[in-house]
């Protein structure tokens, strides 16, 4: 697996240190707890579920639900009277059940890339990577040198999809020191422009890349996606995600009979919460974080041009200077003049 401990302690870690305690914590089933509720490879879902729940795991206390009681537990365990909740990604939505059904000792909450409990309409009824690439062709169009470098990435994306398609490409891509056989096809290149859009220093290089796959003549960009994507895979725990998405009751008829846990309601509260959200986040875009904020009557919504998935990951100064604006007295709103001059991406453009 790639290392990606620096650049989380350097980025995420370290700007926290400077005034507080940071702790995290693997919820149940995940990371170094026991059991971890790992799948095999290549284990569908369901049969993943199935396999676990015959060795003996009761799959039903793997929710959002315990994920927030869990906490409350290790709050008193720690000795804090009060502490600042960080939600990140799935973690927002830990985070909104926090609020509803465990809020004791909540000083405040921070909800980074937000995944609400109820998934509002997107303009136009897109999905919200459709809505990601939109914003990313709209923005490539607002740039001048990158407008007149790849004039249309919409059909440049139809025109690498069909070509892949119709003669899928083979990359050989190195993934920590061993060669992998990646089979490129029009499907898996959407799949890899929607999951390089959650990370905020693959964007500039997607109007290039596109056009690239498109013509046939450059495919590096992607074999680089490729070993992201293996980082990611990595550290992921599927078994208890697959439980917890039943407990959540995303999953529908993969779920039968499954207890869902979690209210479908509009999260409500008065604890202070701030609320950020990236432009091109295909995930969790920034209509999902003002809906959230609907509900929550001490919350303060910001979007920050130009980056993905994760705001609190890439480490910009934007981003810390208005966390820690907000920590530091959670009453008031943040100051946010720094997102004035936070631009659009900076485009790759090449002869």
């Amino acid at each position: 697996m790639l290392n990606i401990v620096p650049h989380i302690c350097g980025k995420v870690i370290t700007p926290y240190l400077e005034r507080r305690d940071l702790i995290w914590f693997d919820p149940r089933g995940t990371g170094f707890s026991q059991p971890a509720l790992e799948c095999l490879a290549g284990e569908e879902p369901g049969d993943c579920l199935r396999r676990l729940a015959k060795e003996g795991h009761n799959l039903h206390t793997y929710s959002s639900a315990s994920m927030a009681e869990d906490m409350q537990d290790l709050r008193h365990a720690l000795g804090y009277d009060q502490w600042n909740l960080l939600g990140e990604s799935y973690g927002t939505h830990v985070a909104q059940v926090t609020l509803r059904v465990a809020p004791d000792g909540l000083r405040s909450v921070i909800l980074d890339s937000v995944m609400p409990v109820i998934i509002p309409p997107l303009p136009g009824g897109v999905s919200s990577g459709e809505l990601s690439f939109h914003r990313l062709a709209q923005s490539c169009e607002m740039d001048v040198a990158c407008k007149a470098a790849y004039p249309n990435l919409d059909d440049a994306l139809r025109q690498a999809i069909q070509r892949l398609d119709a003669e899928p490409v083979t990359l050989k891509v190195d993934v920590n020191g061993e060669e992998q056989s990646v089979l490129l096809t029009g499907e898996r290149l959407s799949d890899m422009v929607f999951h390089s859009l959650y990370e905020t220093d693959m964007i500039p290089w997607l109007p290039n890349a596109i056009p690239a796959a498109a013509d046939g003549s450059d495919y590096s960009f992607w074999h680089h996606v490729v070993r992201w994507e293996e980082t990611i895979d990595a550290i992921l725990t599927a078994g208890v995600h697959w439980s917890v998405q039943c407990s959540d009751g995303r999953l529908g008829d993969m779920c039968d009979d499954w207890p869902i846990v979690v209210e479908h309601e509009r999260v409500t509260s008065d604890i202070p919460v701030l609320v950020i959200s990236g432009e091109f986040d295909p995930v969790t875009p920034p209509e999902y974080g003002h809906s959230v904020a609907q509900g929550l009557s001490h919350s303060y919504a910001y979007d920050f041009p130009g980056l993905g998935h994760w705001i609190n990951g890439t480490g910009h100064p934007c981003q810390i200077a208005i966390v820690q604006d907000f920590l530091n007295d959670p009453a008031r709103a943040p100051d946010t003049s720094c997102l004035a001059e936070m631009s659009e991406p900076e485009f790759v453009v090449e002869p």
